[in-house]
């Protein structure tokens, strides 16, 4: 219960700031809307169509099969996720909705394994630490088509039916791809990956990841508020998570990703205090 009652009060927070910031708080909300109702109709019809996975009965309040207050978190993830990708990649707009996907892609890898580790909800197939790799890249898949559409110039202020439309291009489009991955791929991978191969590979792309934020000097364009917002849930699916039983490789592999968040900080924090301290050289 404590969780769902933090869980939501950082949904309202995030609305919150974004409602003062935005100068058309009424299209923020409504392809926020838009993304939580695409998201619940993806999951809803894919655990009754595949019979994957389930959620824990502990939660409160589900429709269907899914808590309300996923429906609610998954959005602000992919907003999140949308806006630093956006910043990030300021210098070339084109490829926002691929490293956005990126993005959710490794928020899915550590949501995912933490949140079966804490018992939110179950998978009924082997892989990463209990998550199967069509859990982890569905939802990169969701990620990559709503964003791609959402940032349309035509659908930037979109009225309801044309949200509705990309709505269903969405959903359909997450289950298209879903369904030729896996099977063309993930039915070949399903059976428990070596923990240690998958904790070496996880420092190896976030070793990547740095490098090429060092190397293109991707955190000088961000707004360092961007990442601390994303903070707090991360916080608390890693406390949930240390509350169990750590596995040492499971608490290798979290790190793995969390630190190339922490040097992107890092980075802008850095190039924020140039930036001050320029500003206080002009004005002296």
């Amino acid at each position: 219960m404590l969780f769902q009652i933090t869980a939501f009060c950082i949904v309202f927070i995030y609305l919150l700031q974004w409602f003062v910031r935005e100068n058309d708080p009424g299209s923020f909300f409504l392809k926020f809307t838009a993304i939580s109702a695409a998201s619940w109709i993806v999951e809803e019809t894919s655990i009754r169509t595949y019979h994957f996975y389930q959620y824990s009965p502990d939660w409160n309040l589900f429709a269907g099969h899914v808590p309300i207050l996923v429906i609610l978190v998954w959005p602000v993830v992919i907003h999140s996720g949308w806006e630093l990708a956006y910043q990030l990649m300021k210098e070339n707009k084109r490829h926002v909705h691929l490293v956005a996907a990126l993005i959710i892609w490794i928020d899915a890898s550590l949501i995912e394994t933490i949140s079966v580790k804490a018992g939110f909800w179950s998978w009924n197939a082997p892989g990463i630490f209990g998550v199967p790799l069509i859990g982890i890249f569905g939802w990169a898949y969701f990620s990559f088509l709503s964003i791609l559409l959402l940032s349309l110039k035509r659908v930037r202020k979109a009225g309801i039916a044309k949200i509705f439309f990309i709505l269903v291009i969405t959903v359909c489009g997450t289950h298209v791809l879903i369904v030729a991955t896996w099977w063309f791929i993930f039915r070949w991978i399903l059976f428990p990956i070596n923990t240690v191969f998958i904790t070496a590979l996880a420092w190896f792309i976030t070793t990547l990841l740095i490098y090429l934020i060092h190397r293109k000097n991707l955190g000088i364009n961000v707004d360092s508020k961007i990442l601390l917002i994303r903070f707090p849930p991360a916080i608390l699916f890693l406390v949930f998570y240390l509350k169990g039983s750590p596995d040492v490789f499971h608490t290798a592999y979290v790190l793995a990703f969390s630190f190339s968040y922490l040097f992107l900080i890092c980075k802008i924090s850095k190039a924020e205090a140039i930036q001050k301290s320029y500003k206080t050289t002009l004005h002296c």
